[in-house]
């Protein structure tokens, strides 16, 4: 037995700055789908992602990961410190797994020196909606595309001097800004990461938003089960909603673009120094403390 989805969610009262909440019908498995579009830096969003769950109880709860990054969805991921890698460390893992998986890293660096600064879960809805999925004996599934394919196709994208702006922005932003400054502009980015990441590079908008919203939208609404419940971050449920009928060439969308020519060594050198003075520094600085500017172990 289940409770009708339109009755239970307007009990709730759930405010729209915490959630964008849509209800899909899927013409390939039939499956009634809940789409929570959500806040990445909001306990508010998380504490709707919880609420909805335990409430409606479905078969399934979809969330905008790959299988990849299913750490996301554990307490001892939120707990854990920041990494912290060398600029050798880099420069080794470039050489060895190509420039996507250092961005990832360094990525993965820079958001949780941020959360830890702030106090605050990056992507806590996904840990409360991986809680909520245990507690109804929901299954729990990852669909988002593969992040290093996404990753590969955004540095695919970017020229050179594209990378250099991206990290040098942010360095810039991480030691030159005031605290409340830096605080208000975190969660300004964070609160629809993708969007503000495609505004100031138009290349990104493609590989980084709008592939990523039909391979979503190809896999909610290809989950075989009554109900669904799929947790995204709140810039994909327009564009999940716009390819939800749509004919989706999923191949396509999971192919990884040919290997870039080899960059000289300085190049190397610029990326990685500036990457790995991001992640080392961003802490102390926002925090109000000097950074501390030597990067080698």
């Amino acid at each position: 037995w289940r409770i009708p989805m339109e009755l239970a969610l307007e009990d709730l009262h759930i405010p729209p700055e915490s959630a964008v909440i849509a209800r899909l019908q899927s013409h390939v498995s039939g499956a009634e789908v809940i789409l929570i579009g959500t806040v990445h830096v909001s306990p508010q969003s998380a504490q709707a992602v919880n609420d909805i769950i335990r409430l409606v109880r479905p078969d399934v709860v979809v969330v905008e990961l790959c299988p990849g990054r299913r750490a996301i969805t554990t307490r001892e991921f939120h707990e854990a410190p920041a990494p912290n890698l060398s600029a050798a460390e880099c420069a080794k893992l470039i050489r060895t797994n190509g420039q996507a998986a250092v961005a990832h890293i360094l990525l993965s660096g820079y958001l949780k020196s941020i959360a830890e600064t702030l106090g605050e879960r990056i992507g806590g809805e996904f840990l409360a909606a991986a809680e909520a999925a245990t507690a109804v004996g929901a299954k729990l599934a990852f669909g988002d595309r593969d992040v290093r394919i996404t990753l590969a196709r955004c540095m695919a994208k970017l020229t050179f001097w594209d990378k250099l702006k991206c990290l040098g922005s942010l360095f810039y932003e991480s030691f030159f800004l005031d605290e409340k400054t830096i605080r208000e502009e975190i969660h300004r980015m964070m609160s629809n990461l993708e969007e503000e990441l495609a505004k100031v590079f138009p290349r990104l908008r493609v590989p980084l938003v709008e592939e990523r919203d039909q391979y979503l939208a190809y896999y909610i609404r290809s989950v075989r089960a009554r109900q669904v419940v799929a947790v995204v971050g709140a810039g994909h449920v327009e564009g999940i909603k716009k390819h939800w009928a749509a004919n989706i060439d999923i191949n396509t969308l999971v192919e990884m673009p040919p290997k870039p020519k080899k960059r000289s060594k300085l190049r190397l050198v610029v990326v990685v120094v500036v990457g790995v003075a991001l992640v080392t520094g961003v802490k102390s600085i926002a925090s109000g403390k000097y950074p501390s500017l030597k990067l080698w172990k």
